[in-house]
């Protein structure tokens, strides 16, 4: 028993279940926009959002799913990319041609001036995407003001219960 037991996944099977199940999503989405056989010229608001409901996680999903398909590609190393061709006054300065002078200030030599921090420059970074979803808020605006205060500073229009008039003075009629 000195052989470990793995569990063996069938993960190509996996993949083509959910590219499968993806594709028929595609396909219903098509149809909701309107996007067969006639066409449409307009799509409702509520059709709309309808598609972005379920586009939304499907992508994720799709997402998810270029992930699992390249956990078996083999990257080998960048490419280097090839030097700059160095500028006219670079090329001037390296034969001694022209002589520059920098942090140099003739008007206020003895004043200290801060020398600001040059960052240096990063790696270039590769290309990335989401590989999750962004956290859903399932409590309505939570911690934040609530609708009152919002409708107090809103310009329009609000209906307000008057009670009855006081006075003071007895109201005579004739």
């Amino acid at each position: 028993m000195t052989e470990t037991h793995r569990p063996i996944f069938d993960w190509q099977a996996a993949i083509d279940r959910n590219r499968e199940a993806l594709l028929r999503i595609v396909a219903v989405l098509f149809v909701r926009a309107g996007l067969d056989e006639g066409g449409a010229d307009l799509v409702t608001r509520r059709a709309w959002r309808t598609i972005l409901r379920v586009l939304r996680p499907a992508e994720s999903a799709a997402r998810r799913l270029i992930v699992i398909a390249a956990r078996s590609i083999d990257v080998g190393p960048l490419k280097p990319r090839p030097a700059k061709e160095p500028t006219a006054l670079e090329q001037l300065q390296a034969a001694g041609l022209v002589v520059t002078h920098t942090g140099l200030n003739l008007g206020l030599a003895r004043m200290w001036q801060p020398q600001p921090e040059v960052p240096q420059p990063a790696e270039p970074l590769l290309p990335t995407f989401a590989l999750t979803d962004p956290p859903r808020r399932f409590d309505p605006r939570a911690g934040t003001e609530n609708t009152r205060s919002r409708a107090a500073g809103s310009t329009l229009p609000t209906t307000t219960r008057r009670s009855a008039p006081t006075t003071s003075a007895p109201v005579s009629r004739r």
